[in-house]
């Protein structure tokens, strides 16, 4: 089974949107693939969530019952990595420096994100850095 790592913009997405191509990835995650997630990646996806201007316009769908819910959901799922590797690899957005790290150190072979930082660099370490798109083809190519 496939290894990935999702990017905290794909756990947002898929909280605000359950209908969205993110959504359609968690869906398949522990049949179609091995989701890894970090405690740094659950973290900064609560804080997004509760950022003012998602709370302003997505309030509705991103109550703290339904935040409560959706995290623990993917603790569920997810496999915990405990990340130890500290990497300066995007300067632009140092934020995205320890979804890497989760992507290495539980030895990932896809990180799924929508970040651009992260998606123009196409790979690291091996691992391949795709959007939900491209990685909905890569896990129909396996079905």
């Amino acid at each position: 089974m496939i290894r990935a790592v999702l990017d905290a913009n794909i756990l947002v997405s898929a909280a605000i949107k359950p209908q969205g191509k993110p959504a359609q990835v968690i869906a398949r995650a522990g049949s179609g693939f091995a989701w890894l997630i970090s405690e740094y990646i659950l973290a900064e996806t609560a804080a997004v969530l509760n950022r003012k201007h998602i709370q302003a316009r997505y309030g509705k769908w991103v109550t703290l019952e339904h935040q409560v819910r959706f995290l623990a959901a993917a603790r569920g799922i997810a496999e915990l990595v405990e990340v130890h590797t500290q990497l300066k690899v995007v300067p632009n957005d140092v934020k995205d420096n320890p979804i890497l790290a989760c992507a290495v150190d539980g030895q990932a072979e896809y990180l799924v994100s929508g970040d651009p930082h992260l998606t123009k660099l196409g790979e690291f370490a091996g691992i391949k850095i795709v959007t939900p798109d491209q990685f909905i083809v890569v896990l129909e190519s396996l079905d």
